[in-house]
């Protein structure tokens, strides 16, 4: 991204006609406004990156604790069927436990799940965060591009500004050629 933030001012001052300036001064406005939706932009992709990588790293600790209950669940229930078989009150309470771990686990496993899918989610996330960054990147190419033809073009205005007033002189010192020249001759004296 480093190579992307390139500074994309301009500055131009014309001596003309009223209305390049204001075209010139538009251009400027108008320029200066993408540049910082274009920032902004950038500045909101980190965030949500970063953001998913946190939700990722989160659900991954979760799932590892989920995965140590279940096994703790499975130790306990291996105790208490082993401990069963000493006494039929024991095996009642063991059946219970049993069955009650088998939920457990059941509920376990759906929530596992449930944070798999959302991690899947946020790796897809993460893709179009990728695939925004490009964008971004090639609008600000694009930009670019635009700005040197803008550029091109305000120096070309300027020259028809100039031309335009170059023409105007001459013509001014034509006319004033022309009626020196008609006083001369038609001046009796």
């Amino acid at each position: 991204m480093s190579s992307t933030k390139k500074s994309v001012t301009m500055q131009f001052h014309s001596k003309g006609r009223d209305e390049l300036h204001t075209l010139i001064h538009w251009i400027q406005n108008t320029f200066c406004n993408i540049k910082g939706l274009i920032h902004k932009v950038k500045e909101l992709g980190i965030e949500v990156s970063a953001s998913s990588e946190y939700v990722t790293k989160t659900s991954e600790e979760f799932i590892k604790s989920c995965d140590n209950i279940s096994q703790a669940m499975n130790e306990i229930e291996q105790g208490i069927n082993q401990q069963a078989k000493d006494a039929e009150e024991i095996r009642k309470l063991s059946e219970q436990s049993g069955n009650s771990v088998k939920d457990i686990n059941r509920v376990i496993k759906v929530i596992e799940e449930d944070i798999k899918q959302a991690s899947q989610t946020v790796k897809k996330v993460e893709n179009v965060m990728v695939l925004q960054k490009d964008a971004v990147d090639n609008t600000i190419s694009s930009y670019e591009n635009v700005n040197q033809n803008v550029e091109k073009l305000i120096v070309n205005l300027n020259g028809i500004s100039i031309n335009v007033d170059n023409i105007e002189h001459a013509r001014v010192n034509t006319v004033s050629g022309r009626l020196i020249a008609f006083k001369s001759k038609g001046d009796p004296r």
